[in-house]
């Protein structure tokens, strides 16, 4: 916090921090002001004469394109022209030299180099690929919350994005694309098909090889969800846990930085100690976990509520691995379903809950809403004081102004 406070008392990074703060308010905002729910009137007679007397109603979300359009509007415009971010410069070389060759030497994601020849057709300015990765991610996850309307509050998914991942995808931006594609492909979670979704994930990690760690919430999933395979869910996360321990001990930073597409990752990778545990991560993950507690009991669809189980503790498991490997500390962007999805559709089964309880219902709901608002203000507000200058996004430029 006295970081974040720091960055306030200089004249030039408190422009960028207000710039920032703006965006995202005017998003989130337009996020929320571009959802409202109604009765289904096509429904009407069915839930008067069934679902009413059970004390449910059937409720189908409306979108006003004018908001929803607003929100994505100054959040691209603000990534898209961006002249910031540690990594950019990095991004903007892999588009100039980028060729056929490269598909084979190891050194980069052979889906990354095609998604770079292929924007090099419209010229070979860097501004191409900054634009291309800022649009197709941005895309991307409206596209998804927009089909998931009926089922998510759109804008608990955009404060998600905005506060924990947008500031830091001015720099890191290929990660937060793979994760995009990785929320893209939730109808395959939801609907159960997970031969479906493992196509998703291999094809996210010609992106970004990371994404192929989504693997473990996605067979804890398939674990819950067979009966008889439930029972052995302890036993199997206790060895996962011990195999992992050992290879990060052991043999982790030798083998993969042998590997070249590894390689840039090795500093991280011999950063191996897990004498010092701290509590940052108990205090990110805790409040998820209590949510997700709650919302489990208001959840009737068992597939949700074991993708929930699922992903909430894959998330808090990398996140306690991250002590120990510094690098586990991202794989967090990628749990873009538990943030963009799971959560957002608590907050809804939540607000459909208390909200037809009365005064005192609707006065929890706020309370939760509130504390769900400052939860997300708090990640942000830690992040800009800390990490701003390795991210390198602060000051903000931008190439129009």
């Amino acid at each position: 916090m006295s970081q974040f406070i720091h960055l306030l008392k200089d004249r030039t990074s408190a422009g960028s921090v207000i710039l920032y703060c703006s965006v995202i308010a005017i998003a989130i905002v337009a996020a929320f002001l571009s959802q409202y729910s109604l009765l289904n009137k096509s429904d009407l007679k069915n839930t008067v004469s069934n679902d009413v007397m059970k004390g449910k109603r059937i409720i189908e979300s409306y979108i006003q394109w004018i908001w929803l359009a607003l929100s994505f509007f100054v959040l691209w415009f603000i990534s898209a022209f961006a002249d910031c971010g540690a990594d950019r410069e990095t991004y903007g070389s892999i588009f100039s030299n980028v060729s056929i060759s490269d598909l084979l030497s190891g050194w980069q994601e052979p889906g990354f180099i095609l998604f770079n020849m292929f924007f090099r057709i419209f010229g070979d300015d860097p501004r191409v690929i900054y634009i291309a990765i800022s649009t197709v991610t941005l895309f991307l996850l409206y596209r998804t919350w927009y089909k998931l309307r009926n089922e998510v509050l759109i804008g608990y998914g955009v404060l998600a994005f905005t506060t924990m991942f947008y500031v830091q995808s001015l720099s890191l931006m290929r990660i937060y694309m793979a994760s995009a594609m990785l929320f893209a492909g939730v109808k395959f979670l939801r609907q159960g098909e997970y031969g479906k979704y493992s196509l998703v994930i291999l094809l996210t990690s010609m992106i970004h090889y990371s994404s192929l760690l989504m693997f473990l919430p996605l067979g804890l999933m398939y674990i819950l969800e067979n009966r008889r395979y439930r029972k052995y869910v302890l036993n199997i996360l206790i060895i996962v846990v011990l195999v992992m321990v050992f290879f990060a001990i052991a043999a982790g930073g030798s083998i993969l930085s042998s590997i070249p597409i590894f390689s840039r990752f090795q500093s991280y990778l011999q950063n191996v100690s897990f004498s010092n545990i701290g509590v940052m991560q108990f205090v990110y993950n805790i409040p998820i976990c209590i949510l997700a507690f709650f919302a489990y009991y208001l959840m009737e669809n068992k597939t949700e509520k074991n993708m929930l189980v699922a992903f909430t503790s894959a998330a808090f498991f990398y996140a306690l691995l991250s002590y120990g490997i510094q690098v586990f500390g991202r794989v967090n962007s990628l749990f873009s379903v538990l943030y963009f999805f799971l959560i957002p559709m608590c907050m809804r089964k939540m607000k459909d809950y208390f909200m037809s309880r009365g005064k005192k219902g609707r006065i929890i709901y706020s309370m939760l809403s509130c504390a769900c608002v400052i939860y997300y203000v708090f990640r942000f507000v830690i992040y800009l004081g800390e990490y701003c200058d390795l991210d390198m996004i602060i000051p903000y430029t931008n190439v129009l102004f």
